[in-house]
């Protein structure tokens, strides 16, 4: 089943708002669309590599991981916070980024969708609920040349009490999601980064669009 968090995303939408066709950002909304760069320089390493909320994992220099956050968001402890007028909350739980041990080919990530999209991006111990989550969607991009994969899931509590202790439960015989990870992953020499931006339902339903800007926006080259 589809919960409304997803389910809702074309009318959450503002991108349209934001940019023109040719995407050129509208005269009006230049601050709203403006974007600050997280980027981090990795080792090459056949352990695992954890980025957090943009902390340095290590010194390295060989790989550059960057993604990109709305300037709105603010900074610190405040990373997530929206703090445009009549919002003022977080937008999104986290960021994750990683690289999985030892080498990866691309025929993995191929079979994500059919092999379990957890297991095929081997995710860290914080992220295994995504091995039990359901596949919303599934896409593939470029940029400068280098293939992303990107998955949409989301994740429905084991329980959520009677409708009358959670307006949510609906009846159906089900609980409707209440976390939704957006996801973006590449390979570069065997190696494999993965990109998570985890939100809970509630965000997801006012910044949906801006979570979507931060996963598309993940990008890994050499330094």
């Amino acid at each position: 089943p589809t919960s409304s968090a997803v389910a809702d995303d074309d009318e959450n939408d503002y991108t349209s708002k934001l940019y023109n066709p040719d995407g050129t950002v509208k005269e009006g909304v230049q601050q709203e669309a403006k974007q600050r760069t997280i980027a981090t320089t990795w080792d090459v390493s056949e352990e695992r590599i954890v980025n957090i909320d943009g902390k340095d994992p290590n010194e390295g220099k060989p790989i550059r991981v960057s993604y990109q956050l709305p300037e709105k968001w603010g900074t610190d402890d405040q990373l997530y916070f929206d703090k445009s007028e009549g919002v003022n909350k977080f937008a999104c739980k986290g960021v994750i980024i990683y690289q999985a041990p030892g080498k990866v080919t691309i025929d993995r990530l191929e079979k994500a969708t059919t092999i379990g999209v957890g297991k095929a991006l081997d995710v860290t111990g914080d992220l295994d609920a995504i091995r039990v989550g359901d596949l919303i969607g599934g896409r593939k991009s470029k940029k400068d040349g280098q293939t992303y994969y990107e998955f949409d899931l989301a994740v429905a509590p084991k329980t959520c009490g009677s409708y009358k202790e959670n307006a949510n439960n609906l009846g159906l015989g089900f609980c409707p999601y209440d976390t939704i990870y957006l996801i973006s992953a590449t390979l570069i020499n065997d190696k494999l980064y993965v990109a998570v931006v985890e939100s809970n339902d509630i965000q997801w339903k006012f910044a949906n669009s801006d979570l979507k800007r931060v996963r598309s926006s993940f990008k890994v080259e050499t330094a």
